[in-house]
């Protein structure tokens, strides 16, 4: 019989800036060190180094990053082609501040907050 749990498993941060700086956005050595950093920000631990890829064809191209973190991973999305857009997601199990979060983001890549929305993971 499945066991229904009933406290969350962590939460998801689900942050999208636009008008980003686009030099920023495009300089895939701030990128992996974005990650980095914003694991010191709130206190997460990254496991090994930041995967970077630029892929896609056509109009749907751009450079992803992906930051395993002890407590789960940070995955983001750039788009420099339509509005220069970060579209950044923090999964974790560990607690964390969503307002230092999204403010280190916004500064880090001079962008303007479009969304910011954290949901509860893994309970019903």
């Amino acid at each position: 019989m499945n066991q229904i749990r009933k406290i969350a498993w962590g939460a998801i941060l689900l942050l999208d800036l636009y008008d980003c700086n686009p030099k920023k956005i495009n300089d895939k050595k701030l990128l992996k060190e974005f990650s980095k950093e914003l694991c010191k920000v709130v206190d997460m631990k990254p496991y090994k180094n930041t995967e970077l890829v630029n892929f896609g064809v056509g109009k749907i191209k751009g450079i992803s990053t992906h930051q395993w973190i002890y407590t789960s991973s940070i995955t983001i999305h750039f788009d420099n082609q339509f509005g220069n857009q970060v579209m950044l997601d923090l999964f974790t199990c560990k607690k964390f501040d969503k307002k230092i979060a999204v403010n280190f983001a916004k500064n880090y890549f001079e962008g303007k907050v479009l969304r910011a929305k954290l949901i509860q993971r893994g309970h019903r």
